[in-house]
């Protein structure tokens, strides 16, 4: 199901012209892995009935596969093998896998069957198609039943609060032009959203069903501690997506309310105070806990205005930088 997400495509720019290859298959392996020798051989197969130009990229982050990989690549002569030093994460990983991609287009997978590599036909031909980015969507779901609850309800939020359309963010097999990955950056865990930002960033995502499979990757079922980060993300991507350009609407209205909200006590004390309402009689104002919390709340609410000014501060010095469009067309 397409997002709601306004056209605005480039078709056939300088850099996917300049690609020296069509498709640029990233993988990275962030720890455990399973079926690496299965799934290159799958991805060779089909890409080889598509008659698609590929290379399938192993990002190997320090793992205990890395004589594995040079076995895949004697067997398949399109595979690269890029090994980072230890202690790096996956959007390391994927971004270095990005930078080192030499095809048009970019297709992210696990380093495992997430879903049957011929299921990469679809994301390539609605990229063919002219989406900018496709958005794997697992269906049906063959997971356990409580790793399936967790998912729907993390997706749920994130279409709460990001108004998007996307049921499965969660899947880390994608589809994107190398145009969506130059212009949004990757860092911290936002990779996970980066189908939310890229239509936030005008370009045109779709999201597709992709028959599931047995996953044999590091464990079926995730903590809830790793869904709470999520859930913490997704308030990053919220504040990303709505108030980048406007951080003074954010803190501006909070702070204004803390900031009120202390003058309505301290004018409570005051009135208080003046005509004698308590009853110990007239009491004085230093020995009210209560004016420490209206003062504090006052200080409180100045503050986070003044944060909110220093972001404008900041945006409208990059503001030149910042852009949440694509060109569509352009006639002379």
């Amino acid at each position: 199901m397409a997002t709601k997400e306004s056209r605005v495509d480039v078709p056939n720019t300088s850099v996917e012209r300049k690609a020296d290859v069509d498709v640029s298959v990233v993988i990275p392996i962030i720890g455990p892995a399973q079926d690496l020798e299965l799934l290159a051989d799958g991805l060779a197969s089909v890409f080889a009935t598509m008659g698609k130009r590929h290379e399938i990229l192993f990002v190997d982050g320090g793992s205990q596969h890395f004589e594995a990989l040079l076995k895949i690549k004697a067997l398949h002569p399109e595979v690269k093998i890029v090994r980072l030093t230890e202690g790096f994460e996956e959007q390391d990983a994927l971004s270095h896998g990005f930078a080192r991609a030499r095809g048009a287009f970019i297709v992210t997978m696990p380093p495992y069957r997430q879903v049957e590599p011929s299921e990469i036909v679809k994301i390539v031909r609605l990229l063919d198609e002219g989406y900018d980015c496709v958005s794997g969507w697992r269906s049906p779901r063959v997971d356990p039943v409580l790793n399936r609850v967790q998912s729907a309800t993390f997706n749920l939020i994130t279409r709460l609060f990001t108004r998007s359309g996307f049921h499965d963010l969660n899947c880390n097999v994608r589809g994107m032009r190398r145009k969506v990955v130059e212009e949004i950056p990757i860092y911290g865990d936002n990779f996970r959203f980066l189908p939310v930002l890229a239509g936030r960033q005008g370009f045109k995502v779709i999201e597709v069903k992709l028959a599931h499979r047995q996953e044999l990757g590091p464990k079926n079922f995730f903590g809830f501690g790793a869904y709470f980060r999520r859930v913490l993300d997704i308030l990053n991507i919220f504040f990303e997506i709505k108030f980048r350009k406007r951080p003074l609407r954010f803190f501006g209205l909070w702070g204004t309310l803390f900031f009120f909200a202390g003058i309505a006590i301290n004018v409570y004390l005051v009135i208080d105070w003046s005509i004698g309402w308590t009853v110990e009689g007239r009491k004085s104002l230093a020995d009210r806990p209560l004016l420490v919390l209206g003062v504090l709340m006052m200080v409180f609410g100045f503050l986070i205005v003044s944060i909110g000014l220093i972001g404008e501060i900041i945006i409208f010095t990059h503001a030149k930088n910042l852009r949440e469009y694509q060109v569509d067309k352009f006639l002379d």
